[in-house]
């Protein structure tokens, strides 16, 4: 992307820029490379959610917390490739903590740490808060022994998840219209999408419809992102790439795994691989942005007590 600096990032955390670590300024490549590398052999993180402890989240059980933006497809796809059983991840001394111990001779897994930090602005010549990138290692439940977990699988219904997160994002969001093919209108601020009997099944079309919603979020009335830029080439890949990684969040707090019908080909893939080597800030962008237009939808989330208050 042309125009972010050589060495800062343009998306933030509320006034905060992103810096790369001294001396690191390749880690973006090196995380564009371990994704890109991944669908090249097949492996997309947005192809669907996990089945198992822990649901579709990549998650920290010392945390407690789930891992979010590009973590969250570097962990799915390390899941993938290496057939782990879940998607629950510790770093060693977390695992010790907790009274476990990695296996000798198991390969952790890379992920990135934002550092706040406090750096002069060389061109206001003020102090400014950043966030400073560096990777860390993390490993798999099934890499470390010595733990175990009483926690019960969470029992999700995913067709009745999926239409309760669309039918409290839509009371307040965009308009939704049945049309001939699945497509988001800025100018009209409305969804067009075939009707549900034209899917093989209603995982395929709320698959679709997380998709165009995460389009939808970009609208000025929510997160302002330019979305003049759909039907354009390379500034359209990176706003589908968001759409891309936002429905693949929200399929996975929906808990939805089957009925993605999304072209996930060798030549799909292939082309995804392409764009995030040309511009290695690409995939860090397009996941912080898609984790934010999921975080958006998914705090549209209303209690049953508010629904009936609007009905």
């Amino acid at each position: 992307m042309g125009d972010f600096p050589a060495r800062t990032l343009a998306y933030s955390a509320g006034p905060l820029g992103l810096l790369s670590m001294t001396g690191h300024a390749d880690i973006y490549a090196e995380i564009a490379d371990q994704i890109a590398s991944a669908l090249e052999r097949g492996v997309a993180p947005w192809r669907k959610p996990w089945r198992g402890r822990g649901g579709g989240l990549p998650r920290n059980p010392s945390t407690g917390r789930a891992y979010t933006g590009v973590n969250w497809a570097i962990l799915m796809c390390a899941a993938w490739e290496r057939g782990f059983s879940c998607v629950e991840y510790l770093t060693y001394k977390q695992a010790q903590a907790m009274g476990g111990h990695v296996r000798k001779g198991e390969k952790g897994t890379r992920i990135l740490i934002m550092k706040p930090v406090t750096r002069k602005n060389p061109r206001e010549g003020q102090d400014a808060d950043y966030l400073m990138a560096k990777r860390a290692t993390v490993f798999n439940l099934d890499q470390i022994d010595g733990l175990a977990f009483d926690e019960p699988e969470t029992t999700i219904e995913p067709i009745a998840a999926a239409e309760q997160l669309v039918a409290d994002y839509l009371a307040s969001g965009p308009a939704l219209r049945v049309g001939g093919s699945a497509y988001y209108t800025p100018c009209e601020d409305s969804i067009t999408m075939p009707a549900l009997g034209r899917f093989t099944t209603p995982e395929a079309y709320y698959s679709t419809l997380f998709h165009e919603i995460g389009h939808s979020t970009g609208h000025p009335s929510r997160l302002d992102r330019d979305l003049k830029v759909l039907g354009r080439d390379h500034s359209y890949a990176r706003e589908e790439l968001v759409a891309e990684f936002a429905a693949a969040f929200l399929r996975a707090h929906a808990g939805i795994v089957d009925g993605w019908e999304v072209e996930q080909s060798a030549a799909y893939l292939a082309h995804w691989a392409s764009k995030i080597r040309e511009d290695p800030r690409l995939l860090t962008w397009a996941a912080s942005q898609g984790q934010r237009a999921a975080d958006h939808v998914l705090a549209k989330r209303r209690t049953g007590g508010e629904r009936s208050a609007a009905a």
